[in-house]
């Protein structure tokens, strides 16, 4: 052989190699297809959870540091959480809240937190795709933690 022949024939990819970066790349692209649109709503309300949780902390550690209630007040409906005078928590579009157990009876759904900890308890649900979770407060120790919804 003569050695220009030689180098044409290592300038290129085989049609098996052709072959085989395809197939990865389609199993990729399938992998990313599935999970993509369908885990973001999940995610958001992740987020949204772990947001809410950081407020409620927020606002216990305010009412305790402070020697006041702290009110918190759940605008399901406006997808809003709202921890005294502070600008409101807005969750995303695609996350739903719920206010399973709250104080406030007919009017606003509420939790509060006393100076001693303490709080009046209260779940919120966040929802986002097929993600549902629960914010829980405990009413005897203030703790506030989030779990996947029953």
């Amino acid at each position: 052989m003569t050695e220009r022949a030689a180098g044409r024939r290592q300038a290129g990819f085989t049609l098996l190699e052709m072959v085989v970066v395809l197939a990865i790349l389609a199993l990729v692209a399938g992998l990313v297809l599935q999970r993509g649109p369908n885990a973001r709503p999940a995610l958001q309300a992740q987020v949204a959870a772990t947001d809410i949780v950081r407020l409620l902390r927020g606002a216990r550690a305010r009412a305790i540091a402070g020697g006041r209630p702290a009110i918190v007040v759940v605008d399901a409906a406006a997808g809003a959480v709202q921890a005294g005078s502070t600008s409101p928590y807005l969750v995303p579009p695609t996350v739903q809240l719920a206010t399973l157990a709250t104080t406030g009876g007919g009017r606003v759904p509420t939790i509060l937190f006393w100076p001693d900890g303490s709080a009046s308890g209260g779940v919120i649900e966040v929802a986002g795709g097929q993600r549902r979770l629960a914010v829980v407060v405990d009413w005897f120790t203030g703790r506030v933690q989030a779990a996947d919804a029953p």
